[in-house]
Order: structure tokens, then C-alpha cells, then sequence
């Protein structure tokens, strides 16, 4: 019985998370708006569609989202989590995330969408959308006027730290972003992305704050790295028992065939035994009456 328990619970398609995501750790001023609710952040506050996030001045938040990514946020940020869709044992194609970045900066580390359904990732600025091919990479995005860009031309950043983006803008001009790259596109939309020759300041200044959550990151994502493992290994015990299950069920049946042939033979058996048994009977009788006949 529990053997069917359990191979009934693995046959139901699992949700890893019922929300976008949840917060980690956080430091500072952290609002989250949820159906035009907005309230101060606490650790484990899950976040779903529609959610918008804002981190205030020397703020920071670490997400850890439902296939395995994490989200940054940097101070003065703002983004909303358009769509988060995610299902582990589902079809990848159904997999997809897209994050609107209104301003300020932000850093993600892909997980399953990024590696499986790189199509149904993007990050999204006033004037350009980021994709991946599976990455650690930095998105900004700084209006005109804000202090963050004094020493740049205002527009839409990505920094790669590992992997490969791409950064395009209305018109589908791109421009691919290597490790150790990284890309501008300008608030003019008619102007092409381009890569830069140096590092902006304002990542020289968030590299600061992410000192302070790298250690939590790194533990968030060995936790992940961690449950994956466990999942994995759970799925193949969990398709060794299925197998076993189908071996022995082969076995019963065998097993009944085998029964049903045994009793039918016996049945015949004892039908051709009884028939025999009446026909030497029949012979007998015949036998006793033409002698008594002949006497």
C-alpha cells in the first residue's frame, strides 16, 4: 500500500514554488507592492506576478526565485516581476520570466528558465531588453538626471560576470555581451547598443553592496545546488521503484497465467478422467448385460 502511495504522489507534476519567489535577506529600506498594497519587506515574504520591489538609499534584497535563480536588488531599485512561470517537471517551452527594470541596478544568477528556455528570459528597460544563454550578469538602468549617471550618459547597462547576454533595442539591433563585457544602449532608441570601453562608477559602488550579500548568496545558491541534488536523486529512486513495480506486476501476471493455465488443466484433466471413467462404466454395463443375455 504505501508502495502505491508513493508511486501515485510521483506521478502528480510538481510545483517547486507556488510563487515567483521569496525573499531571502535584506538590508535597509525594502518596500514590496502587492495588489496596490504596499508594505515594508520581512525575510520569507513570498513574491508573485505583478509584485513590484523598491530598495531605498544604502538598501539592498536578495531573492531566491522558484527555478533556482536570484535576484539582487541594489539601492534605489525599482522593478516590477511581470511574469515568473515556472514547473519542474513541465515542458521548459511553458517555462518563462520576464522583469521589468524601472530604474536602478540589479544582478541575477539564471537558474532552470535561463538554462533550459532561454527564449522565455528577458529583463526589460525603457529603451532595451536583456536575454541570456545562461549567466551572471549586472542589468541597469538609469533616466536622465539621476545622480547614479553624473559621470555617464544616462540609458540601459548589462554587465556580464559569467556566460553570455545579448542587449537589443526597438528597432532589433543587438550587440552579444561576453564575460567580463559590458554593454550600452543609449535613451536615443534610434542609436545601436554598444559595448563599452571601461566601467561605469556606479559599478565600482554597487560592487560594495554586493560584498555585503555575496556571502549570503553564495549560501542561498549551495541550498539550491543542494535540494536540485536531492530532487535528482529522489526522481531516479523514485523510477527504480516505478520499474520494480512493473517487474513484479509482470510477475504477478505471469504468476496467473501460469495459475489459470494449472487450473484449467486440472479442470480438463479431470473432465477427461471422468468421461473415461464413464465410458468404461458404459463398456462394463454392456458387457455384464450380453452375458447375462447369453446365459
Amino acid at each position: 500500500m504505501t508502495r502505491i502511495l508513493i508511486l501515485m504522489l510521483c506521478l502528480i507534476p510538481t510545483l517547486l514554488w507556488a510563487a515567483a519567489g521569496k525573499l531571502d535577506s535584506f538590508e535597509g529600506d525594502v518596500k514590496i507592492t502587492a495588489k496596490n498594497i504596499t508594505k515594508s519587506a520581512v525575510a520569507g515574504v513570498e513574491i508573485n506576478e505583478g509584485d513590484y520591489v523598491r530598495t531605498g538609499a544604502n538598501s539592498w534584497a536578495l531573492f531566491e526565485m522558484s527555478d533556482g535563480a536570484s535576484i539582487t536588488l541594489r539601492p534605489l531599485t525599482e522593478i516590477r516581476i511581470s511574469k515568473y512561470r515556472f514547473t519542474e517537471d513541465g515542458p521548459a517551452a511553458q517555462n518563462s520570466s520576464l522583469i521589468d527594470l524601472t530604474k536602478g541596478a540589479l544582478r541575477m544568477i539564471t537558474g532552470l528558465i535561463g538554462q533550459s528556455n532561454r527564449q522565455g528570459y528577458a529583463v526589460k528597460t525603457a529603451t532595451a531588453t536583456i536575454g541570456v544563454r545562461g549567466t551572471d550578469h549586472e542589468p541597469a538602468y538609469y533616466p536622465p538626471g539621476d545622480a547614479e549617471v553624473r559621470d555617464q550618459e544616462a540609458g540601459s547597462f548589462d554587465k556580464v560576470n559569467d556566460g553570455e547576454t545579448f542587449i537589443r533595442n526597438e528597432g532589433g539591433q543587438e550587440v552579444v555581451v561576453r564575460r567580463g563585457r559590458i554593454a550600452f544602449m543609449s535613451q536615443n532608441r534610434r542609436l545601436a547598443p554598444r559595448l563599452l570601453d571601461g566601467e561605469p562608477q556606479f559599478f565600482r559602488r554597487m560592487a560594495a553592496f554586493d560584498r555585503r550579500v555575496a556571502v549570503r548568496r553564495e549560501a542561498m545558491h549551495q541550498r539550491i545546488d543542494e535540494r536540485r541534488k536531492q530532487r535528482q536523486e529522489q526522481r531516479k529512486e523514485n523510477m527504480e521503484l516505478r520499474q520494480e513495480d512493473k517487474k513484479i506486476s509482470r510477475e504477478l501476471k505471469k504468476e496467473a497465467r501460469q495459475e489459470v493455465q494449472a487450473d484449467f488443466k486440472a479442470e480438463r484433466d479431470e473432465r477427461q478422467k471422468n468421461i473415461q471413467e464413464k465410458r468404461e462404466q458404459r463398456c462394463a454395463d454392456k458387457g455384464a448385460e450380453k452375458g447375462a443375455e447369453q446365459r
